[in-house]
Order: C-alpha cells, then sequence, then structure tokens
C-alpha cells in the first residue's frame, strides 16, 4: 500500500510540474521582452513627441528627434523615419517616408500596429530578417532586409547595416549577436550618419570610419552605460556624437558625464545634445 501511496505522489508532482511547464511555454511564446524583463516604454506619455524643433546635423541634413530612439531625417529631399514608434499621425506633418528603417524586434523600434499607416508604395523598409519576418498585414512598402554587413542603395543614398548586440555575458538575452539586430550608417558621399540601434561598444562599431555624426545608445541593462559608450565613441571618433536611447528602468543615464568623458578623451569629438523626452 505504502508503495501505491508513493507512486501516486510522484505521479501528481510529474503531472503538476510538467502542466506548468507546458503553460510557461505556451505563455512564453516570441515576446523577449517579458522572457527577460525587457521594457517596452514606447507607449509611455513621457515617450511620446517631444515638439523638439529640427536641427541641422550635416549639409543638407536635419533631424526631428520624435522620442527615445525614433526620429526623423531629412536628407536633402529625402525623408527617413528612424525607428519609427507611435501613432501614424506623429508624423502626418512630415509626409510620407522614402526611407523607414528599423534596427530590431524591440517595442520601442519596432511598432507592429502603427507602422503600415506610415508607409507607401513608393517607401523603401529597411529591417534585419528577424524583424521582416513579424511584420504585419497591410505593409505595402518596398521590403529590403539587410543583414550585418551588407549595403543597400536607395538613391541618393547607401546604407549599411552594422552588426548591434551585447557583449556582457549577462545581457546577452537583450540583443544576442545570433539575433541579426543592425545598426544604420546613411552616406551620400559626402556625410556619414550612424544610427547604433541598440548595442555595446562591439568590434564592428569600433571599425567604423569617416563617420561625421553617431547617435549612440547608452541605457543600462539593455545596452551600455555612459562609461563604455564613452570609450567606444573614442575608439571610432566621429566629428560629432548625440546621445540617444537613454532612459534606463530608474530613470535616465547621466549624459553630461558621457560628455564629459568624451570631450576628457579627445579635442576632436563634439558632443551635441538633442530633446529625445518630454521630461
Amino acid at each position: 500500500m505504502q508503495q501505491y501511496i508513493i507512486g501516486g505522489i510522484i505521479g501528481l508532482f510529474i503531472g503538476v510540474v510538467g502542466t506548468n511547464l507546458m503553460d510557461q511555454a505556451r505563455q512564453g511564446g516570441h515576446d523577449d521582452h517579458k522572457d527577460h524583463g525587457y521594457e517596452d516604454h514606447s507607449h509611455d506619455d513621457d515617450m511620446m513627441l517631444t515638439n523638439a524643433e529640427a536641427v541641422v546635423i550635416a549639409p543638407g541634413v536635419s533631424i526631428t528627434p520624435i522620442s527615445h530612439a525614433s526620429a526623423v531625417v531629412q536628407w536633402n529631399e529625402t525623408l527617413i523615419f528612424a525607428d519609427p514608434v507611435g501613432e501614424a499621425d506623429m508624423y502626418t506633418e512630415f509626409g510620407t517616408p522614402d526611407i523607414v528603417f528599423i534596427t530590431h524586434r524591440h517595442g520601442d523600434h519596432f511598432d507592429q500596429d502603427n507602422l503600415p499607416a506610415m508607409l507607401s508604395e513608393s517607401t523603401t523598409l529597411i529591417a534585419p530578417q528577424d524583424v521582416v519576418d513579424q511584420l504585419p498585414e497591410g505593409i505595402v512598402a518596398n521590403v529590403v532586409v539587410m543583414a550585418p554587413g551588407e549595403t543597400a542603395t536607395v538613391n541618393p543614398l547607401t546604407l549599411e547595416a552594422v552588426a548591434a548586440y551585447n557583449t556582457r555575458p549577462e545581457a546577452q538575452d537583450f540583443h544576442p549577436q545570433s539575433r541579426g539586430d543592425i545598426g544604420v550608417v546613411l552616406d551620400d558621399g559626402t556625410s556619414r550618419v550612424y544610427f547604433s540601434g541598440d548595442t555595446e561598444g562591439t568590434p564592428e562599431m569600433l571599425a567604423l570610419q569617416n563617420i561625421d555624426v553617431a547617435f549612440v545608445s547608452m541605457n543600462l541593462p539593455y545596452t551600455m552605460d555612459v562609461e563604455a559608450a564613452a570609450e567606444a565613441v573614442l575608439g571610432f571618433a566621429p566629428k560629432a556624437v548625440y546621445p540617444y536611447h537613454f532612459r534606463t528602468p530608474d530613470g535616465f543615464s547621466d549624459v553630461e558625464r558621457f560628455k564629459e568623458l568624451v570631450e576628457a578623451g579627445s579635442e576632436n569629438i563634439e558632443v551635441k545634445m538633442l530633446d529625445w523626452y518630454t521630461e
């Protein structure tokens, strides 16, 4: 009798554990925001339109910060949306984009719900395969898949995909190199502008050359702290750098400290600030 009771208890335990594991597998799905504690702030009130003015960053090139990682770039006659997140009517005043690029899957860069309404048949959408695999129905744009190291020409610009990933062992679940997330360099033969996406100071970033303007992320635990960001910037030495994507779970990274570190390390890199948040 005792053996039957023990066997029954063991069987019940295995059944409960198995059911829990199956439930976790069903609920976990493909959303690594939840699996790894990634907080999507893309639709918070203070992540919405900053009402910032357009700022000239290079000859014929201006940028309007929208929020966090989202921006509108006017490059002469070419209109570019960088990681556009938020309601489509936030972007209406700028017109229909010629180019949209999305660096990776996270919700503060890739807005599945609102993206289709921002695009037209004349828009070229640049994204890594992981994002393209998740595009919602109704996408009418010309979709171009880019992997790290590849280039694409969308007249009059050349776009270069730069690998973007975490190097710290404890951060591998946020942006693993194997997923193929990208940063983007925009180049018209006169100016080279780099958006880092979510990354740390990778060898691919440090190998960049002749960058005129860089936008570099810095927010632990998802990307890097200001010290690491400053070290990376000093490594590839853009002419000018703007901190962006610097909201953290506890507030904001100390971008003034970043500025101090870069300026202490080089007299040839200008650190500039933009209004990415409404606070």
